[in-house]
């Protein structure tokens, strides 16, 4: 169990170097928010991912913004692979003003080897991060 505000706060100052001076970062984390089952070590990983490709693709002005905040399902929702069932909670958002996805790129976002790299522009597999 882990603050999800104590692991995005705590990566504000390496975020910034890797998404540049030119870039605002802006967190918004909600104050009344619970505790989260989580790797911190992962979530770690994918917010860092996140800020390296935001820097990639718009590496000039901008802002990435974090958000934190407590959502409630009154009712079941339909998730991609499963149903949400009611209840409470916690919302981690990261969105930012560059360039939008398109419908084909936004059609292979959870594929865990998908990339919008050029060949030979991505790391090889295998290769340490």
């Amino acid at each position: 169990m882990l603050d999800l505000n104590a692991v995005v706060s705590s990566m504000d100052k390496m975020l910034q170097r890797v998404i540049g001076e030119d870039v605002e970062l802006v967190t918004q984390l909600s104050q009344d928010l619970g505790s989260v089952s989580a790797d911190p070590g992962q979530l770690e990983q994918v917010l860092l991912n996140l800020a390296c490709e935001r820097a990639r693709r718009e590496p000039r002005g901008g802002r990435l913004i974090i958000e934190t905040a407590t959502s409630c399902s009154p009712r079941s929702t339909p998730c991609a692979t499963h149903r949400l069932p009611p209840g409470s909670y916690v919302l981690l958002a990261v969105s930012d003003t560059g360039v939008c996805m398109d419908e084909t790129t936004q059609a292979h976002l959870f594929e865990p080897f998908f990339t919008t790299k050029e060949v030979g522009k991505g790391r090889v597999s295998g290769s340490p991060l």
